[in-house]
């Protein structure tokens, strides 16, 4: 029989994407490709194939914005601050603050994962008529568990108490 434990009551969770590529790195490979491309291409220039070094420095400019964006997007944060019978919702960029903030009640919090096209899951926290999609920036493993960990926090009152719910405790029966 599982024990039963209380739900934290006092949590913070901050969703934030995979950031893999520091900036130093990215400088790195960015000086990197551009010193074999830019290489090759004024090999080729000096060889009679001109045409090649306006397209190398194309090909190096669409590089460096796709690296930009990438690590621009790095810094993007969710926060969930659960503080007694509060829920704090927080989208923002680091460094920023938030740019949206919602405060919500924990006993109307529910929280579930949904398919939608293509059957990619979505991670929906809902308070009456709100909701809220979180974790855009995580793969579905993480989401998964992200799902799993706020159904710790969320947990529903009947559970609290350790007790089972009216309905699951004593089902009805034909006639009653």
């Amino acid at each position: 029989m599982d024990t039963w434990s209380p739900p934290p009551e006092h949590t913070t969770v901050v969703v934030a994407p995979n950031a893999s590529l520091t900036k130093k790195q990215a400088i790195w490979f960015m000086v990197s490709i551009s010193a074999v491309s830019l290489g090759i291409a004024i090999y080729l220039a000096l060889r009679g194939f001109w045409p090649v070094l306006p397209f190398a420095g194309i090909e190096l400019t669409a590089l460096a914005v796709a690296i930009w964006v990438s690590m621009r997007d790095n810094n993007y944060r969710e926060v969930i601050r659960v503080q007694g019978d509060d829920v704090t919702l927080e989208f923002g960029m680091l460094g920023d603050g938030a740019r949206s903030r919602v405060t919500l009640p924990r006993a109307m919090v529910r929280v579930w994962s949904e398919r939608r096209f293509a059957g990619e899951e979505h991670l929906i926290l809902s308070c009456g008529e709100q909701r809220f999609e979180l974790g855009r920036c995580l793969g579905p493993q993480d989401r998964r568990s992200l799902v799993r960990r706020l159904r710790e926090v969320f947990r529903p009152g009947w559970q609290n108490t350790g007790a089972e719910p009216a309905a699951a405790a004593a089902p009805l029966r034909h006639g009653e």
